[in-house]
């Protein structure tokens, strides 16, 4: 009978895997990280030695270490150079300009000397019957032109009238003043329609001269106000100016991080130690049950060939 083998160290297995696994990897490093060369620069790849980490088995196994150095062409170092002199240039001239910042912000941005703000100009009051639009004035005016004429002319016709015998209060003389009456009254409506036309004519010319006014000095409130808030936005442009000019300098001279392609890993897998031993195991069962059925086999052949 054939006894069942011990199964096979399964961390010896696991240690050859690993080994295996670590030589695979290391080939496919080096393989898939070749060096490039092209017109702006190189990118090459060094052993820098070797660093120890121990298997399953616990015994040491050594793991490559890599540089990766790229290298400008003489042209692209040449503009690198000179693009970290002007970004040091200015960020040297950000931290002079920041110096005066705190001086500045002693002074608070106020609005004096600025041109006041306008109110344009209100209409007036509508002109109603007053001085010299008076329509009283007006009529009183055409009367009294009117008086002064027929004054002259009574006198005239009385001294006529007086010549011929016919004087102030005669019966004849009725006839005249009645004339006279009739005449001065209708001067009378005559100047009182005209004084209204006069009047009114005149408060549309002042109503008009009003608008006029007030349409003016709304435009020049506007223009004025346009030009104090023009003197403001100025104000705070020169206010504003040293600040956005240190951040631009402070953009300017931002550190650039390099960027480089990334490295081809190559992954080591852990050894399956408990999957050996179990696949082991099962194998050499295998074998010395495949064993022991042959050798029973064999015994009963012979023990059947047997006279008793």
């Amino acid at each position: 009978m054939v006894s069942t083998p011990s199964p096979p160290n399964p961390y010896q297995q696991a240690a050859a895997q690993q080994q295996s696994d670590l030589l695979s990897s290391t080939s496919s490093a080096i393989i898939n990280n070749a060096n490039e060369v092209n017109p702006y620069g190189s990118v090459t790849y060094k052993n820098l030695g070797y660093e120890t980490v121990y298997g399953s088995d616990g015994k040491p196994m050594y793991v490559p270490r890599y540089e990766r150095n790229v290298q400008l062409s003489p042209d692209q170092q040449k503009l690198l150079g000179l693009q970290t002199q002007t970004q040091g240039n200015a960020g040297q001239a950000a931290v002079t300009a920041s110096s005066q910042l705190a001086n500045m912000f002693k002074t608070p941005l106020d609005t004096q000397g600025l041109q006041n703000w306008q109110q344009g100009s209100t209409p007036g009051d509508i002109r109603q019957d007053q001085a010299p639009t008076d329509r009283q004035a007006v009529q009183d005016a055409m009367m009294a032109r009117y008086n002064e004429t027929a004054g002259k002319q009574n006198a005239a016709e009385d001294a006529q009238l007086a010549a011929r015998g016919l004087n102030v209060g005669s019966a004849q003389y009725g006839n005249v003043a009645d004339t006279r009456a009739r005449a001065l009254t209708d001067a009378t409506n005559q100047a009182y329609l005209a004084s209204g036309n006069e009047s009114r004519a005149a408060q549309q010319a002042y109503n008009q001269a009003e608008a006029q006014r007030f349409s003016e000095g709304s435009d020049a409130a506007a223009q004025n106000n346009n030009l104090r808030q023009a003197q403001l936005q100025e104000r705070m442009a020169v206010r504003n100016q040293l600040p956005n000019e240190i951040a631009a300098l402070m953009g300017m001279g931002q550190v650039t991080v390099p960027q480089f392609q990334p490295f081809s890993r190559q992954g080591v897998n852990a050894a399956p130690v408990g999957q050996y031993i179990s696949d082991a195991y099962q194998n050499q069962l295998q074998a010395s049950n495949a064993a022991n059925s042959g050798i029973f086999g064999l015994g009963s052949a012979l023990l059947g060939a047997l006279p008793f």
